[in-house]
């Protein structure tokens, strides 16, 4: 079936070509049409990011927190990998490889570094020490979201991408709503920064739950095409490696093959007969009397457990329990289990005022 192709009014009628048009097309197969929009926090300032690029500061809470309602999550842990520094100045600062998919990397990556991201050299720990000496992985680990503000909660929708020094207090976060049965899409969540951390540390923290017009505007996003392409659910992985520089085919991905081991056919030898142990000799006829003649003797024959008398009883009932084992000198005591805490000390009191029940 033939598409059907609209040419604009001003083009002139010899020239409505159809197959002049599909350059159009050409022109841009292939590329990125450009980062989705999203929450940027950029040197511990929140600020919204279109997708050409232009940025908008986050007036509210001079721009250290702001209140949103998470719409979606992706199913899959993000993975980016950057072959240069960063530079803020540098015309591009794409990663080289990165996966939305959960499998290997992007059909859209640049540079992926293998066919699958669970066996990737880049993806083991201390494939990058940082500038602290500290062994990490080279490639990334992100979590991504599709937010909408709530002050304009009809959209558009915007992606948030979880670092993965604050995959832990969201997972804290969503593990303390999910066990007191509480949807994330129904509350409203503030999102700032750990002001004890070095670097750019989120938090989220419940203020309240949607209203009724609130709730409308999040049913309309939930479960979208804009939510889809925000959270990367769209990606697919790659089914080869590219050709090397120097001429060559790519690498096809084959999945391992997996080995059987033929267990071999053991070969029953029965064992050698053997004399019967002494204690299972039959008895000769004196031994059997000498039994029967020592049966009869109670003070020779011990008993295997001797009933202690109600004295013996009374006098171990009075004995004191005996110490627990004391550590040694220099070692701590142990704390308590319930001095532990679990989780976010004030989230389940966030949680309570924001249900009423405090």
């Amino acid at each position: 079936m033939t598409n059907l192709v609209t040419f604009d009014a001003s083009v002139p009628a010899f020239l409505r070509n159809a197959n002049f048009l599909q350059l159009n097309q050409k022109a841009v197969q292939g590329l990125s049409s450009g980062s989705p929009p999203r929450l940027s926090y950029r040197g511990s300032r929140l600020r919204f990011v279109a997708a050409d690029g232009t940025e908008t500061p986050v007036t509210e809470n001079n721009g250290v927190a702001i209140d949103v309602v998470v719409v979606d999550a992706s199913e899959h842990v993000s993975k980016f990998y950057y072959d240069k520094a960063y530079d803020p100045n540098a015309d591009d600062m794409s990663p080289a490889c990165f996966s939305d998919n959960g499998q290997g990397p992007s059909a859209r990556a640049s540079k992926p570094q293998s066919l699958l991201c669970g066996n990737c050299p880049k993806n083991a720990w201390g494939s990058k020490v940082t500038p602290q000496g500290s062994q990490v992985k080279a490639c990334s680990d992100l979590k991504k979201l599709a937010i909408v503000p709530v002050n304009n909660i009809t959209g558009p929708a915007y992606m948030l991408t979880i670092p993965g020094a604050s995959l832990k207090t969201w997972s804290a976060f969503v593990d303390t709503v999910s066990k007191r049965g509480i949807p994330i899409p129904t509350l409203v969540v503030q999102i700032g920064f750990d002001a004890t951390a070095e670097y750019p540390k989120l938090t989220f923290n419940p203020t309240r739950y949607i209203n009724e017009q609130e709730a409308a505007g999040v049913t309309d996003l939930f479960g979208s095409e804009e939510c889809d392409e925000l959270v990367g659910r769209k990606d697919t992985p790659i089914t080869a490696l590219p050709a090397p520089a120097g001429g060559g085919s790519g690498q096809a991905f084959q999945p391992a093959p997996q080995v059987v081991h033929a267990a071999p056919n053991p070969v029953f030898t029965p064992p050698a007969a053997q004399p019967a142990p002494a204690f299972l000799q039959p008895l000769t006829h004196s031994q059997a009397s000498a039994v029967v003649s020592a049966v009869g003797q109670a003070d020779t024959v011990p008993t295997r457990r001797r009933r202690r008398t109600a004295a013996e009883m009374a006098e171990a009932r009075a004995e004191p329990t005996p110490q627990a084992a004391q550590p040694p000198a220099g070692f701590a005591q142990p704390a308590p289990a319930a001095a532990q805490a679990v989780g976010p000390a004030d989230l389940n009191a966030l949680l309570d005022k924001v249900m009423g029940s405090k």
